[in-house]
């Protein structure tokens, strides 16, 4: 029935042409008396999911707003809404999260929501059939990693039903862009003071006969945002033997998420004796 509302089961058997019989199998079937909808678009109950994508770590979070619409013929009393761990409750019909109703955490949990799961009283929030409210959620910025949990609502419909409507959400929240200095493709950890033959920081024993030694290195942005390298230079170089040393080939001010630059450090060979220098890049987060 188009009217029907709430849950109801049916058993069913199958039989074949020559009259054998299955075991027999029941069915649950639930209608909701409400629907949710993002964007236009209903997000069905139990197996529905919204998918937010990469989120950049400690960005400001970037709410999805959400409609709960009213599609039975009686009223709709909306009271709780459940917020999975990793996920902030932005506001209600508007209202910014705080103003309205409470929080009840596991533990200490931020405002909104965050690392903890979060059952906010929201209400009684009343809807007439055919009516809606709205509520906004977000990723939490604040921890990297890959994010995922259900949003359910809750109330009671007029004839005394339970309303409960649920639906997954997900998102990854991705690491801040930071330098990752490689040397022949091996990592070289930041404030490491001594060489390596295999990340080209052990330039190696020299023979005065040539001028010359030069190693390329490759900064890498590992984040989720665009890196700057604010030095000037944007390569320096330290130690007791810097003037034997020089940076030949700078790398390149921007570097976007994902995304390499290098340089080149050149020895200057024409000197007896051991060489040794320290090397520096200077960087900073885009701010967008």
């Amino acid at each position: 029935s188009g009217n029907f509302k709430g849950t109801e089961s049916f058993t069913y058997t199958v039989m074949d042409d020559d009259g054998f019989t299955s075991q027999p199998a029941t069915v649950n079937v639930t209608v909701a008396p409400v629907a949710i909808e993002q964007n236009g678009v209903v997000i069905n109950d139990d197996v529905g999911f919204f998918d937010y994508g990469p989120v950049g770590q400690n960005n400001e979070p970037t709410p999805v707003l959400f409609t709960v619409r009213n599609i039975d013929n009686q009223r709709v009393t909306i009271t709780d809404i459940d917020i999975p761990a990793g996920f902030i409750l932005v506001s209600v019909n508007g209202v910014p999260f705080g103003v309205f109703g409470s929080g009840q955490a596991q533990g200490q949990s931020p405002p909104g929501g965050g690392p903890l799961p979060l059952l906010v009283e929201v209400g009684p929030v009343d809807l007439e059939p055919g009516e809606s409210m709205e509520f906004e959620v977000a990723v939490d910025p604040s921890q990297e990693g890959d994010v995922q949990g259900d949003v359910v609502v809750m109330g009671m419909a007029a004839d005394g039903t339970d309303v409960e409507y649920d639906f997954g959400v997900g998102g990854e929240v991705l690491p801040l862009p930071d330098i990752k200095l490689l040397g022949n493709g091996n990592p070289i950890v930041n404030g490491d003071n001594t060489t390596s033959v295999d990340t080209g920081t052990q330039f190696g024993p020299a023979d005065r006969e040539f001028d010359t030694v030069t190693r390329t290195f490759t900064i890498f942005n590992n984040g989720s945002e665009q890196l700057t390298l604010t030095g000037s230079p944007r390569v320096s170089i330290t130690g007791p033997a810097a003037a034997d040393f020089s940076v030949v080939a700078l790398p390149g001010v921007f570097i976007n998420a994902g995304a390499m630059t290098t340089f080149q450090i050149e020895l200057d060979r024409s000197d007896a004796g051991r060489h040794a220098l320290g090397a520096g890049v200077d960087r900073e987060r885009r701010s967008e």
